[in-house]
């Protein structure tokens, strides 16, 4: 099959949640013979054109504070380079979007020469317009406000009533699609992401990881990776560390990302810092990452809210790594799946309990290290996701032709 992906921006370093999903299934769909194009905004890692991963990658630059001019990238370029790549090879057999601004210019043409959308769902645009603005102490009210929310949600709503398929990574997405826009699309999936199992693997020595990071190996680990914004629930994650903080096994605990709380989120733990029991990491690059879930013992997830699906979940646990989730979003369907004892309420009071629990046994978190690992092999892989998304393409090319 000839397909084209789109998303608003991308990167490798960082991808983020979205950003992985595309690279991860594109790069499979490709080594399986499919022709793949990417449309993207891009920063400074990814070239005008070329190739990567026998994708092809076709991107352009705009200044996301300038919305206007990331507007008309985000449509009339995107519609430009599409036009292109049709002139030069024919129509695509399909076009699965990560993001609905540059498909919403293509409506029109896409309908003429038959070719389905396939929408990835990771989360409302307008939402996470608000939470970005309310993080970065933005107003959240005023005509301009209200007038760039409207438009991400109508923009959105277009773009997935137009769509032969919609596919979340988790059950809770689905729902937040229906609550947000009052819809449910006619053609929905649920296709869970998944790991790369050779990148994200168990330490054969985890101490000599530990050393290599600079990190004690004789302290309890505990990692977050994270975005530093509220959504993510790092200020009660530090308020509940504060309580086991003085515990025997004398825990670290490593905070990794970047954020507009970053100063907020110090400034609350910094009697922590002081006394060396947090530490911040700042951005851990991808090469990295795998080395710090391997030297954890805990990693926790505290969202509270558009935790879409939990990639980190499952990075973590293919390393090994036990996970403690809040009840919120994707991570609850991975965890109830797993052991439930690792879900918690997303309260300062019921985290702590968890971590007091783990800390007074830190011997059944080695026992969990093995379950982990194969519980993430057997259930999760990027194979599986793209075996399921070859399929919805051919369902909805089918269905159109």
């Amino acid at each position: 099959m000839r397909i084209l992906v789109t998303i608003d921006v991308l990167s490798y370093a960082p991808a983020g949640g979205a950003g992985t999903v595309l690279f991860e299934t594109t790069k499979r769909l490709a080594a399986r013979g499919h022709e793949v194009h990417v449309i993207c905004r891009r920063r400074t890692d990814l070239p005008d054109e070329g190739v990567i991963d026998d994708v092809f990658f076709h991107t352009y630059t705009a200044d996301p504070s300038r919305v206007m001019q990331m507007f008309r990238g985000g449509t009339a370029v995107v519609s430009k380079i599409y036009k292109r790549l049709v002139s030069e090879a024919g129509d695509f057999h399909a076009l699965n979007c990560h993001h609905p601004l540059g498909p919403s210019r293509l409506l029109k043409p896409l309908a003429k020469s038959k070719t389905p959308i396939v929408y990835m769902f990771h989360s409302p645009w307008a939402a996470e317009y608000e939470t970005r603005r309310a993080a970065a102490d933005l107003p959240t009210s005023g005509l301009k406000y209200r007038f760039s929310r409207a438009f991400r949600k109508k923009t959105e709503a277009k773009v997935l009533r137009r769509s032969q398929s919609v596919i979340t990574l988790s059950k809770y997405m689905a729902n937040v699609l229906q609550e947000h826009h009052g819809f449910r699309p006619t053609t929905m999936h649920v296709i869970p992401g998944g790991v790369d199992l050779e990148r994200f693997n168990k330490a054969d020595n985890r101490a000599q990881v530990r050393r290599r990071l600079g990190i004690p190996t004789n302290r309890l680990v505990l990692l977050v990776v994270r975005s530093l914004i509220p959504r993510m629930g790092l200020a009660e994650m530090i308020e509940a560390f504060e309580t086991v903080s003085q515990d025997p096994s004398n825990p670290l605990l490593l905070i990794g990302g970047r954020g507009s709380m970053r100063a907020t989120l110090e400034q609350k733990a910094a009697e922590l810092i002081r006394s060396g029991h947090v530490r911040f990491l700042d951005f851990i690059p991808n090469e990295e990452l795998h080395y710090y879930y391997q030297a954890a013992d805990l990693c926790v997830m505290p969202s509270r809210d558009l935790e879409g699906f939990g990639l980190v979940t499952l990075e973590a646990m293919a390393c090994g790594t036990p996970v403690l989730g809040t009840r919120h979003g994707g991570t609850v369907e991975i965890l109830e799946q797993f052991d439930p004892g690792f879900l918690v309420e997303a309260e300062t009071k019921a985290i702590g309990v968890a971590l007091r629990r783990f800390l007074a046994d830190p011997m059944k978190l080695m026992d969990y290290r093995d379950r982990c690992r194969e519980f993430v092999e057997t259930t999760y892989s990027w194979d599986k996701t793209v075996d399921l998304l070859e399929e919805a393409f051919r369902v909805a090319a089918d269905a159109m032709a």
